[in-house]
């Protein structure tokens, strides 16, 4: 990678476009779900290199221009606002579109929190469910969690809680 690129990527973030799908020749969806597969379409024609820079991710590709560029499923993983520039001699844009977590969970991360317990309460629990997607993004959207606690002397105990 060449020094000067991430100067020009970082400089052109600092001045983002309105929303991908509604900026001039560049035509793609304004968010998608993180892992999902999407195109963009360009207008004019020739030869242009398309930057997508987003959180821990820069993709770099040349496009043929009056056509579309299509990228597989998994190629934005990281849930997050992209910056998105087409750049070629006759065509400088630019615009955006934001990644969402997948709204499906793949992952359940769990804290016991014994101190925050009243002093003298014994047999007891509290803790913290954070539920992400299958590429580590925290699911921000109501979700129900299932818990079963049990130990050798007593019956398993079921408590179904709503993420908030």
């Amino acid at each position: 990678m060449k020094p000067a690129l991430p100067i020009l990527v970082a400089c052109l973030s600092l001045g983002g476009g309105a929303a991908l799908a509604q900026s001039g020749s560049l035509m793609g969806p304004a968010s998608i779900e993180a892992g999902a597969a999407f195109s963009i379409q360009f207008g004019g024609s020739g030869q242009a290199t398309l930057y997508i820079s987003g959180p821990g991710q820069l993709i770099k590709r040349d496009v043929q221009l009056g056509g579309p560029a299509w990228f597989p499923a998994g190629s934005l993983g990281n849930a997050g606002h992209y910056d998105v520039f087409l750049s070629s001699p006759s065509v400088s844009e630019s615009g955006s579109m934001d990644v969402l977590p997948a709204d499906k969970p793949a992952d359940l991360t769990f804290i016991a929190k014994p101190s925050r317990l009243p002093v003298a309460l014994h047999g007891a629990i509290t803790g913290a469910v954070y539920v992400c997607d299958s590429y580590r993004n925290l699911i921000s959207k109501p979700k129900s969690v299932s818990f079963e606690l049990s130990n050798p002397s007593s019956p398993t105990q079921t408590h179904v809680v709503q993420t908030s």
